[in-house]
């Protein structure tokens, strides 16, 4: 039931739909890529996944998108869906950046009845897109990674007004409040029964740093 062409089956939040990082320039724009902790994950180490996770950037900026990932989300019976465990909205190329964010709010409009998440660093896409007037599905709950010391209070204001959720990475257990990250043995979401990434909230959604990355994240607040 797990095999999927399309997506990839992560323990922690279940299916979800990842592309390339190489293809999508996060190792070379995003903030976090030097502590990022799956730079030694399956991306590396997994023929298979790597061909799947090109296929899936070609798939992204296609016409066969919506209907390919619909299709997939009914035969896997699915009620919810990730965006991005892995790569994001591609960076310095706003062509593309557009015609992603369409597909995968076209998709959302599609099916209105499943809930999905976007994980993404790509701020300047996103806003960009929907500063040209398109507007984000109800049913889509955008999850923006920034760094907790960029935060300013009209930043702030401009998220919310957006309906776009913060999110950062602590190494204080005390301070996340995802608790796939801080539960014991790492438990998945759905163990936690927990579903709050789906839902908007005002309030930041924080996760705690673990793996290969916590020393270097540690070193970047240097």
């Amino acid at each position: 039931m797990r095999n999927s062409k399309i997506l990839s089956f992560n323990s922690k939040v279940g299916f979800t739909f990842d592309v390339s990082r190489v293809k999508s320039n996060c190792n070379n724009s995003c903030f976090a890529s030097e502590y990022c902790y799956n730079e030694y994950g399956q991306e590396k180490i997994n023929h298979e996944y790597q061909l799947k996770l090109n296929r899936n950037f070609k798939l992204l900026t296609s016409e066969r998108f919506v209907k390919s990932l619909k299709r997939e989300m009914l035969r896997l019976n699915l009620g919810q869906l990730r965006l991005f465990s892995n790569g994001d909205i591609i960076y310095n190329n706003s062509v593309l950046a557009d015609i992603q964010i369409s597909n995968i709010f076209a998709l959302c409009n599609s099916m209105k009845r499943k809930d999905f998440w976007l994980t993404t660093r790509n701020q300047n896409e996103i806003f960009r897109s929907l500063s040209l007037g398109n507007t984000k599905p109800n049913n889509l709950n955008i999850l923006l990674s920034v760094k907790k010391e960029s935060l300013s209070p009209g930043f702030l204001a401009h998220c919310k007004n957006l309906k776009i959720q913060i999110s950062y990475i602590t190494d204080k257990k005390s301070e996340a409040n995802c608790k796939a990250s801080t539960s014991k043995n790492k438990k998945s979401c759905y163990e936690n029964n927990c579903n709050l990434c789906i839902t908007y909230d005002d309030n930041p959604r924080v996760w705690l740093i673990h793996g290969r990355g916590k020393s270097k994240f540690k070193e970047s607040l240097k």
